[in-house]
């Protein structure tokens, strides 16, 4: 029995229309510290030279993150109408805080730099600052001295050579700093590549 007219034209459209999803595995992540806590990271402690491939690593080894959301703060507004309780918006309220996976290369590059960005904001590298010393303290850094001006997540598919403007979403993540490095676990059974999370806050 022959297909309707039509009919082969309505399939190829369905196919370009919802066969071609975008994935999860297409992603880049880019990393800025700030000037005054590059000073800290390449500081004799931690032994890292950031350099351009230095940037390079840090992006290529992020093995997990999310894209950032958004939600509305509403305020209870009841019997405007009637028997009716509704909902209004008053805010918009964005996350401030993602968590970043990354695969630590055999120099421990990937924590040495998180360390070191979140010793530059404690000023941990001073000699003032001893922690087999009771009575030693450190002093916290201004936010503006220790907060990235541009950390980015960029999702795009694998067909980047598309002439459309929808090829990629680019989300830019302003006054970002490592807030937490989460306990990484290491054992003595079968080995497996060893990964650590950040926790990033932001403005």
């Amino acid at each position: 029995m022959a297909a309707p007219k039509g009919t082969s034209r309505l399939m190829s459209e369905l196919k370009s229309r919802i066969m071609t999803p975008a994935t999860t595995s297409h992603y880049e992540v880019y990393f800025l510290a700030p000037d005054r806590v590059k000073d800290t990271i390449q500081g004799s402690r931690y032994k890292l030279n950031i350099s351009s491939d230095t940037q390079l690593l840090i992006a290529l080894s992020c093995t997990d993150t999310t894209l950032p959301g958004s939600s509305f703060m509403t305020h209870e507004v009841t019997n405007d109408i009637q028997g009716v309780t509704e909902q209004h918006v008053y805010r918009r309220s964005y996350d401030n805080r993602m968590d970043f996976t990354f695969m630590v290369d055999r120099n421990y590059s990937i924590l040495r730099f998180f360390e070191g960005w979140m010793a530059g904001i404690t000023n941990e590298d001073k000699n003032s600052f001893d922690p087999t010393n009771k009575g030693s303290r450190y002093l916290v850094k201004f936010p503006e001295h220790y907060q990235a001006d541009y950390i980015s997540i960029t999702k795009f598919e694998k067909d980047v050579d598309r002439p459309d403007e929808q090829t990629q979403l680019q989300y830019t993540l302003i006054g970002a700093y490592p807030i937490a490095i989460n306990s990484t676990p290491i054992t003595y059974e079968s080995s497996e590549i060893l990964k650590t999370t950040v926790t990033m806050s932001f403005i």
